[in-house]
């Protein structure tokens, strides 16, 4: 049984394989979202799924959804002064594209924190990162004998720095994390376990929270927004970053500035969502007939038309 959606994030490797069998078999489809409470939200992520996106951008921004800054620092300032005026870390998360993104607003929300007394007791180092009693936290990596799942998100609740263990409330259920689990890394050389004030929109598929604060950079997609966008059930929020210097600049000159909301509209109406092979052949043997019947249209009208001047040249 495969459940999804194609619309979401693609695979990180080949994909395209639920969008493929949805469109050769007969699948039930659960078509009335029950996530975000407003009427005109739930449109607005029917439309920017779907496309075009310019009504649902229009929609973020006539409430108020949208927000553009003049530099990187001052979008990341008001994002994490947002965050903090919700005064709830366990119903709002932020979510950003970059791991790095996701590590500075990790840093300044846990700042945040502890300035206002929030975290308590000793810390535990594990995995290059501190825990302590009160910081919410998140797990990334699967383990049956501890009943954690990569992606779940938790409070801790006690630290016993001697044994090098924490313990996480993870929904109604606590789980002791031992010394093993936590200096393990996973596949990609990551800490077990991380701080989940931010997260990355892969880490969030399938969360649901209250509020959803979205930074998006200008080489975002439509399927990564619909899928960030889509956490939240009261409020989603969009941070944008349009100017930020990339790697590519250093061998090619950046792109001409432009206005932030028509970089925006940009950058989510592109789509990555994947193909299968044998769908993509078939759509490039669709193409090359198409290209080749166009280009015999044109042939015989050349011919027709030649063969009208010749007649006229006759007369």
């Amino acid at each position: 049984m495969l459940v999804g959606d194609p619309h979401q994030l693609p695979s990180i490797a080949a994909g395209g394989l639920l969008a493929g069998l949805a469109a050769r078999l007969e699948p039930i489809e659960l078509t009335e979202n029950r996530r975000q409470h407003h009427a005109w939200e739930r449109t607005a992520l029917e439309r920017l799924r779907d496309g075009p996106v310019e009504p649902a951008l229009a929609a973020y921004a006539g409430h108020g959804r949208i927000t553009h800054g003049r530099d990187r620092s001052e979008v990341f300032e008001r994002l994490v002064a947002d965050w903090q005026s919700t005064g709830d870390p366990d119903a709002t998360v932020m979510i950003a594209h970059y791991r790095r993104d996701v590590a500075e607003l990790n840093a300044r929300a846990r700042h945040a924190m502890r300035a206002r007394g929030a975290l308590s007791g000793d810390e535990l180092e594990a995995g290059g990162l501190h825990f302590a009693v009160g910081d919410r936290a998140v797990v990334r990596r699967n383990d049956r004998q501890l009943d954690v799942r990569n992606g779940e998100r938790g409070t801790v609740i006690a630290v016993d720095s001697a044994a090098g263990t924490l313990t996480l409330r993870i929904g109604a259920r606590e789980r002791m994390l031992p010394r093993a689990f936590l200096a393990r890394r996973t596949r990609a050389g990551d800490p077990s376990l991380q701080h989940g004030y931010a997260i990355t929109a892969y880490v969030a598929q399938g969360l649901t929270c209250r509020t959803a604060l979205v930074l998006v950079h200008d080489d975002a997609d439509r399927e990564w927004a619909y899928t960030a966008l889509s956490r939240g059930r009261e409020r989603n929020q969009l941070y944008t970053v349009m100017d930020t210097a990339r790697d590519r600049h250093e061998y090619a000159p950046a792109a001409p500035s432009r206005d932030p909301d028509q970089r925006l509209v940009s950058a989510l109406g592109r789509s990555r969502q994947q193909q299968l092979a044998s769908d993509q052949s078939a759509d490039l043997v669709r193409r090359a007939r198409a290209r080749d019947e166009l280009a015999q249209a044109r042939e015989r009208r050349g011919r027709s038309r030649s063969a009208d001047r010749n007649v006229g040249i006759e007369r």
